[in-house]
């Protein structure tokens, strides 16, 4: 037989094997082309929603809707360090964020409402999405009406006689912290978590029940509002202790001012500093802030330079 027949099996053999490595290289190379490309748009659209809530950092009050492509977003708060993760793929952010869980789709809900402590401590950053309604007790107060009232409007919210068990993800608001009053609710399937509320003053409360009950300090609407959108009692703990970390620190900056306006100001001024002392003093805060509100007042009373604006 002559050599070039022979050879040419062999030869076909060989290219089919070259041909086969050459493709897995580039379908592999593809791959790791595509996931690359993917996490980089993770990242991407993560920066984005950061970004986007940076937009609004001025408001006291304002919502947004973030348009994204179909993807899954989630908030956490760990050792007082703040997350956004996309699709798997996460980047810290300074803000104050809180989701009440994970978030699929192509829209976000965004929220903020500023911290107010007496004075204005930073802003809060909300997410939710269509597929979430809040319900809510009727109220019966005045407080009461007014947190319902100043919760997003564009956020579904709803009366909890209309609550029942269905597909629709539900957190449920009562204006009662009775110990055992949240068990008609906890357990329906669709039921994310009950947030009990006491509003009265000098008795205020937060109490989150995910399925067990936890209590927390009242630390005015906007932080009951973070309870409210907080996807666990752990999360919420952790956005309130960086949240009162920055009110420790602009709470020295007042202190400090006031002892600029005492050293500037008109003789007939008298500026106290006892009661922002006392706003370091976690167990002091209800007292500590009604002083403060108090004590801006008179000297907006007496024309006096005022410690922080209204």
């Amino acid at each position: 037989m002559k050599r070039g027949i022979t050879t040419f099996p062999f030869l076909l053999i060989f290219v089919l094997i070259a041909g086969a490595f050459i493709l897995m290289f580039f379908f592999g190379f593809g791959s790791d082309i595509l996931s690359f490309s993917n996490k980089l748009n993770a990242l991407s659209l993560a920066k984005s929603i950061d970004q986007q809530l940076a937009a609004f950092t001025f408001s006291s009050n304002a919502y947004n809707t973030i348009q994204l492509r179909e993807t899954e977003v989630s908030i956490s708060c760990t050792n007082k360090k703040t997350t956004i993760t996309v699709d798997g793929r996460t980047i810290p952010t300074e803000k104050l964020i809180l989701a009440p869980e994970k978030l699929k789709g192509e829209t976000l809900k965004a929220w903020t409402y500023a911290w107010y402590y007496p004075f204005k401590i930073e802003n809060l950053y909300f997410l939710s999405n269509p597929n979430i309604v809040y319900y809510f007790q009727n109220p019966i107060t005045q407080e009461e009406k007014k947190f319902k009232d100043n919760f997003e409007i564009n956020f579904v919210k709803l009366d909890i006689s209309s609550l029942s068990p269905s597909s629709t993800k539900a957190v449920v608001i009562l204006f009662n912290t009775a110990q055992n009053n949240h068990l008609n609710y906890i357990n329906m399937p669709n039921v994310l978590k009950v947030v009990k509320l006491n509003l009265n003053l000098g008795t205020e409360q937060i109490v989150f029940c995910n399925p067990n009950c936890q209590p927390f300090p009242y630390l005015g609407d906007a932080m009951a509002y973070a309870a409210i959108l907080a996807d666990s009692p752990e999360t919420f703990a952790c956005i309130k202790e960086q949240a009162v970390d920055k009110l420790n620190t602009i709470t020295k900056i007042y202190e400090q001012k006031v002892e600029n306006l005492k050293r500037y100001a008109d003789n007939s001024c008298i500026y106290e500093t006892e009661f922002l002392q006392k706003l370091k003093q976690p167990d002091l805060y209800p007292e500590a802030v009604k002083k403060v509100e108090e004590h801006n007042e008179n000297l907006i009373i007496e024309s006096c330079p005022s410690i922080y604006a209204k």
